[in-house]
């Protein structure tokens, strides 16, 4: 009767071999995936016309959640401790106990002081339009 054992015959035995191949198809599908645009699709945030790299993210995330519940009532700008540190939710949820009514914030806190000073102009620049 024949014994079941690993054949590692020297250092390029079959098992080894076997590993080898099956460590080099996988890695190879891995990459194939990660690649593809079906998997890239949800991770690359839309650009927007900006050098920023969080400013076309931000802007994408605003328009999705006006789709969603049609207008926005807060939109909390500032600078990356905005960003980190205020939950919509959280305000929303405090907010709503005083008021009592639903609202529907936005946290536009980015990083670099000079994409503030940018949406600072924008809004600025839509105040006044809007007050003539």
């Amino acid at each position: 009767m024949k014994s079941a054992t690993l054949q590692t015959t020297g250092l390029f035995g079959k098992t080894f071999r076997l590993t080898t191949i099956l460590l080099i198809l996988l890695g190879g599908i891995t990459e194939w995936v990660a690649r593809s645009e079906f998997f890239q699709a949800p991770l690359t945030p839309p650009k927007m016309g900006s050098r920023h790299y969080q400013l076309g993210h931000k802007l994408a995330l605003l328009e999705a959640v006006k789709k969603k519940n049609g207008f926005i009532d807060c939109i909390m700008v500032g600078s990356s401790m905005v960003d980190v540190g205020f939950d919509p939710n959280a305000f929303k949820t405090g907010y709503e106990g005083v008021i009592r009514r639903d609202i529907h914030c936005f946290n536009f806190g980015i990083d670099s002081s000079s994409a503030i000073k940018f949406i600072w102009k924008l809004v600025s620049a839509n105040q006044s339009e809007n007050s003539k």
